[in-house]
């Protein structure tokens, strides 16, 4: 298809409305409005049931498509520059990857910010995993999902993890991760204007809720500036229109100088987490279909 399809130009229109709806500085609960329409824009996918419960303190979701392999689990993390996202906002495309993934889906709603600064989501996400290692799934059995805030989310725990002598998941794929909150990516001014949601200001306008004094450096924080010895392997898809498409590519950079199996796929013209249009967008399909396929592998899924 022609990039960006139809469909895919409806995301970007939503973004060029949400811009201006940016510029005039809103209230918490009006951006988090914003963000749960983002639960509408994909479709809902056939065959996957949902089930409500709560992983220790963290509210979840726990999604099982029909015929899946129920000895392997992903743990979806949703983006929302940490303040705003949702279990259900992110439901339906997270539904649609385990579903091409044939496995289990978690989906933790963590702790955002303004009302819990760093390091409360990064916190929510190592209970949530740690429920899932006392439900009985070994480290090899779980992989890690994360988009933009929430792809941050997935490579610290796996920083947390390694530094604590634990075992690694069995992989990391992530969706335009935000990984460096200091802003030093050259897309951040070359992409400018193609990226028609995220610039510098929205950058500065969410993540200093969520730092709130932390040092933007802090590997926790911005995985990027981490060191990724280590870690499970790692793919990566982000849209070539990105003001994040650089934070990707010096990861990417990074991890595989530190020995780790990586991968990364750029979807020309596409905006950030253009798979949230999942159902109704074919470069959202193409790239859930094919970050559910290196799950399977990754996971070894055995599907009925």
């Amino acid at each position: 298809p022609e990039m960006p399809s139809e469909q895919s130009e409806v995301l970007g229109r939503l973004y060029d409305e949400w811009s201006e709806i940016f510029a005039s500085e809103p209230g918490i609960d009006e951006v988090r409005g914003l963000f749960e329409g983002l639960g509408a824009l994909a479709r809902e996918p056939e065959g996957v049931a949902c089930v409500e419960m709560v992983c220790g303190t963290v509210p979840a979701l726990m999604l099982t498509p029909a015929g899946a392999d129920s000895d392997k689990v992903l743990l979806c993390l949703h983006g929302g520059g940490y303040i705003g996202g949702s279990m259900h906002s992110h439901r339906k495309m997270f539904a649609h990857l385990a579903k091409a993934a044939g496995c289990r889906a978690l989906i933790p709603d963590y702790r955002r910010a303004p009302e819990h600064v760093y390091p409360g989501a990064c916190d929510d996400v190592a209970i949530s995993f740690g429920w899932l290692l006392d439900l009985g799934f070994a480290p090899s059995n779980i992989g890690l999902v994360g988009d933009s805030a929430g792809g941050a989310l997935a490579l610290a725990l796996q920083f947390r993890l390694r530094d604590a002598g634990q075992t690694q998941p069995a992989a990391s794929a992530l969706m335009s991760p935000f990984l460096d909150l200091v802003g030093e990516g050259a897309t951040l001014l070359a992409n400018n204007g193609q990226d028609r949601i995220v610039s510098i200001a929205t950058i500065e306008a969410t993540c200093s809720a969520y730092l709130a004094g932390t040092d933007p450096r802090n590997p926790m924080v911005s995985p990027l500036f981490g060191n990724f010895a280590g870690l499970a392997p790692l793919y990566i898809q982000v849209g070539g229109a990105e003001a994040l498409l650089d934070d990707s590519r010096r990861t990417v950079t990074a991890a595989a100088n530190a020995g780790v199996d990586v991968a990364i796929d750029i979807y020309p013209d596409m905006q950030h987490v253009f798979q949230i249009m999942a159902g109704h967008a074919p470069e959202a399909d193409a790239a859930i279909a094919r970050m559910g396929e290196w799950l399977r592998q990754k996971l070894a899924v055995q599907t009925s």
